[in-house]
């Protein structure tokens, strides 16, 4: 079934000169390649990306989200440690990475524990971040 131009559609030539499904069947192929994806969603979209191409799928990264994992749980396992540290205004992270085997498989899986670090107040003097509201303090770094 054809999909029908929607009120609001920015581009007048939706379903004229731009067809609607060659669009579709568009992304839908680029959903299985990231660069492909970043570029689909520019060229047709109008969604652009802030990184020239993405490291990693963020759909495919959220699929293996498990909300019930705890850190405690790995206590005494082995684990990896990622460490970078922000040099003015990115993020600082603390990653922790524990390597699963499976028995019957032999198959490999990760669980991933991040804990990430803004400076604020550097990032509130660039202008990266609104002051926040109520008494202000004297912070120096």
């Amino acid at each position: 079934m054809p999909r029908t131009r929607r009120p609001g559609w920015a581009n007048p030539s939706w379903g004229q000169a731009v067809q609607s499904d060659a669009i579709w069947a568009i992304m839908r192929q680029a959903r299985n390649n990231l660069a492909q994806e970043t570029a689909a969603r520019t060229r047709h979209l109008n969604i652009w990306s802030g990184a020239d191409e993405a490291l990693f799928s963020m759909r495919a990264w959220q699929a293996c989200r498990s909300p019930n994992l705890r850190l405690e749980d790995f206590e005494g396992q082995e684990c990896h440690l990622g460490l970078d540290l922000a040099s003015r205004t990115d993020l600082a992270a603390l990653d922790l990475v524990f390597p699963q085997t499976c028995r019957d498989t032999g198959k490999t899986t990760y669980a991933a524990f991040a804990r990430c670090y803004l400076n604020e107040v550097r990032s509130w003097r660039r202008g990266m971040l609104p002051i926040p509201a109520g008494p202000r303090r004297s912070i120096s770094c």
